[in-house]
């Protein structure tokens, strides 16, 4: 991944073709169809590539190594291994034998048929606290935002997993902008 690459992210993103992702690393916005393919998610090519799957890129000055999505995914597999609910992810390799994490959304339906309308909320936005804060949240924060936002027993030890998981392995990147609840 270079500089020619994140030029061309912006100018996608810039033009509206595809959907812009927040945080630090590079990330594109991808469909995976029914054959395994992986592809662009753009919105002006005339075919029906839902916005289904991320792809975080490697290789760039927060990853001169392009070793975050073989740790992503080492430690997607640990938590998930630890029962930890998780999204589907994978790594994919990518020209010159790089490897890049991909990851399925989880605030979307799953098939055609699936008819739900599905709302998903940040820790941020649930605890009244802005996205510039999102470093400053603590375990007992995010405790209660589950006491005060979901009655099932699931989600409390769902949570409790997921901090427990994220502790650890010393998970610098959980913070409220990467904790959503999803109803």
């Amino acid at each position: 991944v270079d500089d020619s690459l994140i030029h061309t992210l912006d100018s996608l993103q810039s033009s509206g073709r595809i959907a812009r992702l927040s945080g630090c690393q590079a990330k594109l916005p991808c469909h995976l169809d029914g054959q395994g393919n992986l592809r662009l998610a753009d919105k002006e090519d005339g075919q029906n590539n839902a916005f289904t799957h991320i792809l975080k890129l490697p290789g760039l000055q927060n990853d001169p190594n392009q070793l975050r999505g073989a740790i992503e995914w080492m430690s997607m597999s640990l938590a998930q291994a630890g029962g930890v609910e998780t999204a589907g992810f994978s790594l994919v390799e990518l020209p010159h034998n790089v490897l890049a994490y991909v990851t399925e959304r989880f605030d979307i339906p799953t098939s055609d048929k699936d008819t739900r309308q599905l709302y998903c909320e940040d820790f941020c936005s649930a605890h009244s606290v802005l996205p510039f804060m999102k470093g400053m949240s603590t375990v007992e924060n995010l405790i209660d935002v589950i006491k005060r936002c979901s009655t099932r027993e699931d989600d409390k030890e769902q949570l409790f997993r997921l901090i427990y998981a994220n502790k650890l392995l010393e998970n610098g990147d959980f913070h409220f902008k990467n904790a959503a609840l999803l109803s």
